[in-house]
């Protein structure tokens, strides 16, 4: 084993024994392996999961990406659960047996990407280099290789040569040689893709690649395409793509540049760059209870944190708030199974801390212009996320002047979050869908008119004041919509912490009659409707709302489905006027 890239948080080489003794001590990896070892056995006596012609021509043939995404991500799964169970145990010879089945059948794949992301017309071109199914590299094939390269390292000694040989050979020929021979289209990006992609490639090299001239060439071509997801990151350290991506591609970003500092023994760190350690405390910030988060963009409301990502950047940045162990992700949390976050939270979990409640904060992130606060008001967590921005951002929602507002961890007035990805949440069709268009957040329409997509459809910070238990923050929204009739639309919140209430004028002035209809959106499972207020109530949690009486909301449901294809009812709350024409203003509280 590379003894010096496998290492804990603190760079200390860590063996089997030495995970056994953090299992040991450690009720939360406990629970860790007796998930990976019931799945294990629940999987022993059936067949490998079919990737077979039908599920891979779903997505080509009605947008369906679940009958091929499925059965791939099941194949991960165990992939992931016989690897780390057969480093733990190898004395059961079912999970090695198991082991080498599932990776032989991974290395048969036709292609290791996606069928989203597959570029289907060039699939069978040999004669330009790359285009080929098996040579084309998405986020999951990169991720692949990333995988089967540590694999194969963890069991150096007792792989069977030929499947250390197929490792070898498939790494190869699907990532490492078209990576090297073709400039990819994501190595530009900056978003997750240039993260996961070449982080991935990269540890994947300081793994397997013997030749140093190979493997300089390699990391060299990875480290300017991960300096393109930095890029993308706010000078602030935020993740627009939202929490779950901050996840996913900076959990890759810093897998590489881990690996990276110890194959260079420190001479290259990437954990130095401008943005990685404000990044790195961007995780505390989001969250507005235990397991919610501000989930603007593609992000998902309900969340949990890395065990493993947490301690190691808890333990190369001091600062860095330490969650609480309980709080932290499941075997079953993550549905793509990914191998790496997984393996790190029994290397990287440092067992002598124990992490605590996320911290109540004002967080005012000037370039992405959010505003994010938790605070306390009568034995009660309150969260409070304001938005400004553009209708260009990764993995855009059409939600200038958006809003949502928490009580202990329950979204009262909500974001739909991530829909049910398809071929149409990334096509023309994308701000169709409620998750998506402006339609599906807490904002106007405005002569029927919703947001414009794309970055001239912008906000514009007016002003922003924060003074004790005060907070104003105020946008000009005019642009966000092309309603010729509309002069000027402007946003402002007013939050008091020591009331517990957040204040929301909007005002517009309006050339000609058009109609405004004020939009809320929420999740919760009543609403109560009375002269002149409004009650949300969900659990033991609800939130007043406070209006002029002659406001009359109409409430109706909508039926979407989820991030994971789970039907689930949204209320859409709205304050409808006609015929408006010169100034007029809306003002609603919200109050505890």
């Amino acid at each position: 084993m590379k003894s010096s890239l496998f290492t804990d948080g603190y760079g200390e080489p860590i063996s089997s024994d030495g995970i056994h003794l953090k299992i040991k001590n450690s009720s939360f990896l406990q629970k860790w392996v007796k998930d990976l070892s019931t799945y294990a056995q629940s999987v022993l006596d059936t067949p490998m999961p079919e990737l077979n012609y039908r599920a891979f021509n779903a997505y080509f043939e009605d947008g369906d990406r679940d009958p091929y995404q499925k059965p791939y991500f099941e194949r991960r799964k165990r992939l992931t659960a016989f690897s780390i169970l057969s480093y733990l145990y190898p004395e059961n010879l079912d999970y090695p047996k198991h082991l080498h089945s599932t990776i032989w059948a991974i290395c048969d794949e036709w292609t290791w990407c996606l069928p989203a992301h597959l570029q289907i017309h060039s699939a069978f071109e040999k004669s330009n280099p790359g285009s080929e199914a098996h040579q084309q590299i998405d986020l999951f094939a990169a991720e692949t290789a990333f995988s089967l390269a540590e694999i194969l390292t963890m069991f150096e000694d007792s792989l069977p040569p030929l499947i250390k040989q197929r490792i070898n050979y498939e790494t190869r020929r699907r990532v490492l040689k078209p990576f090297q021979e073709v400039d990819q289209s994501w190595e530009q990006a900056t978003h997750n893709w240039s993260a996961v992609c070449a982080g991935s490639i990269g540890a994947c090299a300081m793994y397997l690649v013997e030749s140093k001239e190979e493997l300089q060439r390699i990391l060299d071509k990875c480290i300017k395409s991960v300096s393109y997801f930095v890029a993308g990151l706010t000078n602030e350290g935020v993740c627009q793509e939202g929490y779950h991506y901050w996840q996913y591609g900076f959990g890759y970003f810093i897998y590489f540049a881990d690996l990276l500092k110890k194959h260079t023994e420190g001479k290259v760190n990437l954990l130095t760059l401008p943005k990685i350690k404000e990044t790195a405390h961007f995780q505390e910030k989001v969250f507005m209870g235990r397991n919610t988060v501000a989930n603007f963009s593609d992000a998902i409301e309900k969340a949990s944190p890395l065990l493993g990502l947490s301690h190691y950047l808890h333990t190369q940045f001091e600062h860095v708030h330490l969650p609480r162990t309980s709080d932290c992700a499941q075997f079953e949390s993550d549905p793509c199974y990914r191998f790496a976050p997984a393996l790190r939270h029994f290397i990287w979990y440092d067992e002598t801390k124990e992490g605590r409640v996320w911290p109540t904060h004002t967080s005012y992130f000037s370039e992405a212009q959010w505003y994010l606060s938790t605070f306390d008001y009568q034995n009660q967590v309150v969260g409070v996320a304001l938005k400004g921005g553009h209708n260009n951002e990764p993995h855009n929602h059409n939600d200038l002047g958006h809003f949502m507002i928490y009580v202990n961890g329950v979204s009262m007035l909500s974001d739909i979050g991530a829909g049910h990805y398809s071929k149409a949440s990334f096509n023309a069709d994308r701000y169709q869908m409620l998750s998506n268009g402006s339609h599906g957040h807490s904002v106007p329409l405005i002569g029927g008119c919703v947001q414009e997509q794309g970055a001239d459809a912008f906000a514009r910070v007016i002003s922003f004041k924060h003074r004790g238990k005060q907070s104003e923050y105020q946008l000009n929204l005019t642009h966000a919509y092309t309603t010729p009739s509309l002069q000027t639309f402007t946003r402002k919140w007013e939050v008091d912490k020591e009331l517990g209430c957040v204040c929301l004028t909007d005002s517009f002035m309006l050339a000609s009659p058009e109609s405004i209809t004020e939009r809320f959106v929420s999740l919760v499972e009543s609403v109560h409707v009375e002269t002149g207020k409004m009650i949300l109530s969900h659990g033991d949690s609800s939130l007043y709302l406070t209006y002029d009486r002659e406001f009359t909301p109409t409430v109706k449901k909508e039926h979407v489905i989820d991030h994971f294809g789970v039907g689930k009812e949204i209320t859409l709350i709205d304050f409808s006027f006609e015929n408006i024409v010169g100034e007029f203003s809306f003002t609603c509280q919200i109050n505890l």
